[in-house]
Parts: C-alpha cells; structure tokens; sequence
C-alpha cells in the first residue's frame, strides 16, 4: 500500500514518529516500545484506508472525507470547532502549525507542498527523516529543527 503523507487539516503525516518507524520497517519495535499492538499503529496516512487508532476518530478527517473535501480549507465552516480545538491543543504543539501549511498547499500545491515537507523534516547532515517534537537526528545525533520552528 502507497503512504499518503498529506491531511486533511493540513498536518504533515511523513513528521509523524508512527509513520516514519512504518516507512522504516520498525513499526513492530516501535509499537512495542511505546506499549501498543502494532495493528493499533499501522497507518498508511490519514488519507487513506489504513490509519493509527488514534487517527482513525479524528473529526476533522470523518468531516472532510465525509464532505469530499481533500482539504480543510474547502469549507465554508473553517474555522469549525474541532479544527480550532486541533490546532490550539497543547497537548500536541505542533498542531499549532497547520493553518500556514494549509495556506501553503492553497498557494503551491499539494505535490509542491509536499515536496517542501519531505525536505523540511529531514536532517540536513545525513538525511534521514525526523519527527515533529525531535531535537537531534536518531541516526546520526545531529540537531534537527524541530516543529517549533514552524510557528
């Protein structure tokens, strides 16, 4: 199965530590380090058919893909409850930065855009990819700008 990295709410799946132990062919350590049955984790991207369990309740998905959006930003109602409550969550900053990467596949493009997120979030020394809340490159320890950056 293909992973689709873009989301509906305009958060980047591929900065995703699920996503990038799946693409890696660790997601069994990982679910298991972070005490998980690796079926719960399994995800092919928000966008697609197979999501992590705690994707998979997601309203903003149900409503879009619901409504045959493939973006937030083709609603009338954003922004609508949830997306705020999504965005402004302090349980997960990062989500703080999705209304400028909405912005941004309004003004490029989503293959642009995702072009652009693929370089963002991989180290710039060895090129391996690292998730949102990382402060240094797992393969090669260097420091890696991190979601806070992106506010």
């Amino acid at each position: 199965m293909e992973f689709k990295l873009d989301t509906y709410c305009g958060l980047y799946c591929g900065a995703c530590p699920v996503m990038i132990a799946h693409q890696n062919g660790e997601l069994e350590a990982f679910a298991e380090r972070i005490r998980r049955d690796v079926e719960e984790v399994r995800c092919f991207g928000c966008k697609s058919d197979t999501v992590a369990s705690f994707c998979a309740t997601c309203e903003m998905r149900q409503c879009a893909n619901g409504k045959g959006y493939d973006f937030c930003f083709q609603c009338e109602e954003l922004p609508c409850d949830p997306f705020v409550a999504f965005r402004d969550t302090k349980e997960w900053p990062y989500h703080a930065a999705v209304p400028k990467n909405l912005a941004r596949i309004r003004e490029v493009g989503v293959t642009a855009w995702l072009e652009e997120q693929d370089a963002r979030w991989r180290c710039p020394k060895c090129g391996a990819k690292f998730a949102w809340q990382d402060e240094t490159c797992k393969r090669c320890g260097e420091g890696v700008s991190n979601y806070k950056a992106d506010l």
